[in-house]
């Protein structure tokens, strides 16, 4: 799942024009492939019985596989038996159940054939929103994995923020995302969605495909010992952790140093300005040893 889905994000991020061949490990043929043309997806085929004609019950009579030549649907929208609004919408349904099919399988071997694609009567779907339709489908979070989601610090990663931002998501997974920019406990995060099915689902989608990671926390009890420092109005040598007399590089290296562990982006919002008072005046302490 994960292997599959990370390697479309990565020919989407990429504008990739061409098809992936998606193989189970052990077999020789090749049981399915995507089709993407600049990054987005066109097709997606696979041997199974989701053919066109199921998710056009007004052209069945034509016969799903004869119709299906060329352009996708082409015969049947060229004879006016169906308009191209719900060749779009059938299309849409086809690729979102056969990426279900793809995305279930647990080990595959994947190959990508750089090339010019055909068109399919549709606009090319995004793949990130093709991705999560098909997920949703498809993940389950078990008890377990659950309670692992809400015990972790998560954070939205930078390649997320574009690919979801065009996605149609849920209001649930809206106010997920809001709180996950800053980084969130996975409980505070799931409680922001009324702790739904929908939720956990998403949670983990994301996780699975590299859209969330654990978010680097900060060291709370390094930050406690400077407000206490600063309340008792220490020197800027106990400030910086360093030894009177100590060198203005040494304080530029010592700030550094302390900066990675109690800087706000580290911490939960509630935590942030505590943090920023912190920060200052250890910048404080450091410019003062440097003579600015």
């Amino acid at each position: 799942m994960s292997i599959l889905g990370r390697a479309l994000l990565r020919l989407a991020r990429s504008q990739a024009t061409g098809t992936l061949r998606v193989n189970p490990r052990g077999k020789h043929r090749v049981q399915g492939r995507v089709s993407l043309n600049a990054g987005r997806v066109v097709n997606v085929w696979v041997p199974d019985a989701n053919r066109l004609g199921r998710f056009l019950p007004a052209a069945s009579g034509e016969g799903p596989r004869s119709s299906e030549g060329g352009p996708i649907g082409g015969r049947w929208l060229a004879e006016g038996r169906v308009s191209r609004p719900e060749l779009s919408h059938a299309l849409r349904c086809q690729m979102r159940r056969r990426m279900s099919t793809l995305i279930a399988w647990p080990r595959v071997a994947l190959r990508f054939e750089a090339a010019e694609v055909g068109s399919a009567n549709v606009e090319p779907w995004d793949t990130a929103d093709l991705l999560l339709a098909a997920l949703r489908k498809v993940v389950r979070p078990s008890p377990r994995t659950v309670q692992w989601l809400r015990k972790g610090y998560w954070r939205l990663s930078p390649e997320a923020e574009r690919e979801l931002g065009g996605a149609a998501l849920y209001p649930e997974e809206r106010a997920m995302l809001v709180a996950l920019r800053t980084g969130a406990w996975g409980r505070d995060l799931l409680g922001l969605a009324g702790e739904s099915p929908r939720a956990q689902c998403a949670l983990l989608v994301w996780r699975t495909l590299g859209w969330v990671g654990p978010a680097r926390r900060g060291d709370y009890a390094l930050l406690l010992r400077k407000q206490r420092e600063i309340r008792q109005r220490a020197s800027q040598y106990r400030l910086l952790d360093l030894p009177a007399g100590a060198s203005p590089r040494q304080a530029r290296a010592a700030l550094r140093r302390l900066v990675r562990s109690v800087h706000p982006d580290r911490f939960e919002p509630a935590l942030q300005e505590p943090c920023a008072k912190v920060l200052r005046a250890l910048v404080a302490a450091e410019a003062s040893l440097r003579g600015g």
